[in-house]
């Protein structure tokens, strides 16, 4: 064995060195992507990749160390999203269809209303047993037509009719349509997203946080993915957006403007829906079938109203039979009062009324128009 013999001097100066090199800082990791692997490797720790890039929210240390959760925040929500090409409304639309505790409302009960007395809504979404019940209303309902529901027209009249004369049944009727209706298009639109958007993410190991403006993934995938893109020098928020951006495609969105092509049948619950029909049908049944000798009832109505419009169309100009200077259209009908609601006009005088009539008077002014004065009539 060699012995070297060290003046004091020489020994300081050596201990000196040693005790420098050990407390000397490491040289600073500036390169993310080569951060990353020194990470993985253990030649740095999550507190070094923290310095190396400000973007970097959250890091979850986990064994192995490929597998640590990094969360990295995209700023700006507005630039992140025109980056990936999808517009706000489009991620608002996401956000309200994906989220457990709100669901979009697809259809409004104007609408439904509307579309029922176009002669849509129920017919074909009706089981056998409520289509017979259906079938004994018409007939009491529109006693001098046939029943047809495949055609529109006898829909169209049969529902205006059945929502003038049952407008708390029906409105049960429609508003149990709309909730089955907006979960059927819910249930579409989310399978729909969820294929296009949130699977894509989840095949590259991303999930998006925070008010969409922050993005988690493994430094595994993160480094990987980087890699495949050839991104060796961006940030973290810079490789988290293209890699998102690729995975998408250029076509994604469009989902709030097609909305209403979520649709599939095989995802209403009819079962569900008949059961509120079913409720109320017999309700109607019930109506109709009330007898009184005091009081008008619904079948009274009906009749009375039948009765003018075997005579007579709703909207529809007539002159009067005995002065053809008087003339009138029926806009509807009162049920309440048992009356017809009318619009008469002079042709001479051009002077216009809407006033209300009971069958009798009704009667009246059609064969006696001079018992009548259109300026005295409110």
């Amino acid at each position: 064995m060699r012995v070297i013999k060290l003046t004091e001097s020489d020994l300081t100066k050596i201990v000196n060195k040693v005790i420098r090199e050990q407390t000397e800082e490491p040289e600073k990791q500036e390169n993310l992507l080569l951060a990353l692997r020194n990470f993985v490797k253990g030649k740095i720790t999550y507190n070094d990749l923290f310095e190396v890039d400000e973007s970097i929210d959250d890091i979850r240390v986990r064994t192995p160390r490929g597998q640590s959760l990094i969360t990295i925040k995209l700023g700006d929500k507005e630039y992140f999203l025109e980056a990936i090409n999808l517009s706000q409304d489009d991620m608002w639309f996401r956000d309200m269809v994906m989220s457990p505790y709100s669901t979009y409302e697809f259809n409004d009960a104007y609408t439904i209303e509307e579309d029922f007395k176009e002669g849509y809504i129920f017919e074909y979404a009706l089981n056998d047993e409520n289509r017979d019940k259906l079938k004994v209303i018409a007939s009491s309902v529109l006693p001098n037509k046939e029943v047809d529901f495949e055609s529109d027209e006898y829909r169209q009249t049969l529902h205006k009719i059945l929502l003038d004369a049952f407008p708390t049944q029906i409105d049960y009727i429609l508003n149990d349509y709309q909730i089955e209706k907006d979960y059927e298009m819910n249930a579409v639109a989310r399978e729909a997203i969820k294929s296009e958007f949130d699977d894509k993410l989840e095949e590259i190991g991303v999930e998006l946080g925070g008010d969409n403006n922050e993005v988690t993934i493994t430094i595994a995938d993160l480094f990987s993915e980087a890699l495949q893109l050839n991104l060796f020098n961006e940030s973290a928020q810079e490789m988290a957006i293209e890699i998102i951006s690729n995975k998408l495609g250029s076509n994604i969105g469009g989902w709030l403007d097609n909305s209403y092509e979520y649709q599939d049948s095989s995802k209403f619950d009819k079962e569900s829906f008949n059961r509120e029909v079913a409720r109320q049908f017999e309700k109607i049944i019930e109506i109709l079938e009330e007898k009184s000798d005091t009081e008008y009832t619904i079948k009274d109505y009906l009749d009375f109203r039948n009765r003018v419009e075997s005579k007579f169309k709703i909207r529809t100009w007539y002159e009067t039979p005995k002065d053809k200077e008087i003339i009138f259209s029926i806009n509807g009908f009162e049920p309440s009062s048992m009356t017809v609601m009318l619009t008469v006009k002079d042709r001479g005088t051009k002077l216009t009324k809407e006033i209300k009539m009971d069958e009798e008077q009704f009667t009246q002014f059609l064969y006696q128009p001079s018992l009548f004065k259109l300026e005295d009539m409110y």
